[in-house]
Order: structure tokens, then C-alpha cells, then sequence
């Protein structure tokens, strides 16, 4: 099986936070196999704040990596 991601990590993406467009650096990812077949695929973001490390998730589809795409997406519904 071959997986393709559409992301690397180390990736600078924009993710969409309450009502704003957010650039956030992939730390890592995680790649889910359902049983029959289905793949999801997810990046982990990591946030330090003072002395506290926070990780926030994103599914793949909620990524982009440019502005443009993100009003494409929303224009397509795709």
C-alpha cells in the first residue's frame, strides 16, 4: 500500500481558528487505515506557551496552503 500525504512535515499551512486563518507548522502527522480501506490523515501542530508545550490536530482537508485554496474550497465545497 502506498499512502500519499498532501503535506510534509516541517510544512508551514494555514488552518481556519474560530474565524481566522492560521499559519501553523506541521510537527507530525498521524495516518489512520479503517478496515475496509478508508484512509484519514491528520497533522499534529505543536504551541509552546511559557513553559507548557499544547498539540492541536487537524484533518488534511481542513489544511491548506495557501489563502487561495482556502477560498477555492469554499467556493466548491470540496
Amino acid at each position: 500500500m502506498k499512502i500519499e500525504t498532501k503535506f510534509n512535515v516541517g510544512d508551514e499551512v494555514l488552518i481556519l481558528k474560530e474565524t481566522k486563518l492560521v499559519k501553523k507548522v506541521i510537527h507530525s502527522m498521524k495516518i489512520e487505515i479503517e478496515k475496509n480501506g478508508q484512509i484519514s490523515i491528520f497533522y499534529w501542530f505543536m504551541e509552546k506557551k511559557f513553559e507548557d508545550l499544547f498539540f492541536e490536530i487537524c484533518q488534511e482537508s481542513k489544511c491548506f496552503a495557501t489563502k487561495e485554496e482556502f477560498l477555492n474550497q469554499l467556493e466548491t465545497g470540496e
